[in-house]
């Protein structure tokens, strides 16, 4: 049983991700593990969730879980690093829509929509 239940909670977590929902992953299954706040993960040859909404001073951290596919999160004005593990946070201070994009996989981009505080 011990050994079914961390297997268990992997499958609950992935069918929880498939629908939508936030999932944080136990630490020892071998994918990074976000801090709270507001969350982006690079997997699937995608940014999930597409458009994150945050207020004016906060934070997004993107998370990496794609295996060994690079990734990079690329706005008008900064970029992350070009990575395949890892994590990029970026701090939003003025309100707006930022569009972004991976440049090694145009066809995954996203946006981040910042409201006055």
């Amino acid at each position: 049983m011990r050994k079914v239940a961390p297997l268990l909670l992997c499958v609950a977590a992935l069918v929880l991700a498939a629908c939508g929902a936030s999932v944080t992953l136990p630490t020892g299954t071998g994918i990074p593990v976000l801090p709270p706040g507001h969350n982006v993960d690079v997997a699937h040859l995608s940014f999930i969730p597409q458009v994150i909404r945050i207020k004016a001073g906060e934070s997004v951290t993107w998370r990496w879980d794609d295996g060994v596919v690079p990734h990079n999160v690329t706005f008008g004005d900064f970029h992350s690093p070009t990575q395949s593990r890892g994590f990029f946070t970026h701090t939003f201070d003025s309100p707006g829509t930022y569009y972004y994009v991976c440049t090694i996989h145009p066809q995954m981009h996203a946006e981040v929509i910042v409201t006055s505080g």
